[in-house]
């Protein structure tokens, strides 16, 4: 026997909910789509030129490249924790052209590499060299 098949059973069961945050309701109707991020129409050059290492130190980057250049070079960040440490202070030196922050890739390629530790040989001598003891 075939019965009726509901085409979206999740959807119904969650919209009926009182307690359906708008957050789940964007989960819903995203689906699969919701957990993707933006990427800016540069970040195929951009992974190019940094497969290639065709960036040089002087080249100005914007915040979204940056953070791809970064991640590809071994520094994972992401464009919204830059956009934080830019306002709280302590991140990358960066330039305005108007209103768009750039990014000097040699500058931070040494930001990046200035937040590294010491090598270390397990978690305990990390939090001694940390202070954290």
């Amino acid at each position: 026997m075939v019965g009726r098949v509901k085409k979206f059973p999740r959807i119904t069961r969650r919209f009926n909910s009182p307690l359906c945050s708008l957050g789940e309701l964007a989960n819903i109707a995203y689906g699969n789509f919701a957990h993707k991020i933006y990427s800016h129409p540069n970040d195929a050059r951009l992974s190019a030129m940094a497969a290639n290492k065709d960036l040089s130190p002087e080249t100005l980057l914007r915040r979204s490249e940056f953070a791809t250049a970064l991640t590809e070079a071994g520094f994972p960040i992401a464009s919204a924790t830059l956009a934080t440490i830019a306002v709280r202070g302590g991140g990358p030196p960066f330039r305005y052209f108007g209103r768009i922050p750039l990014y000097p890739w040699g500058e931070g390629l040494d930001w990046a590499r200035g937040r590294l530790s010491k090598p270390v040989a397990s978690t305990a001598e990390a939090a001694l060299l940390a202070g954290h003891a």
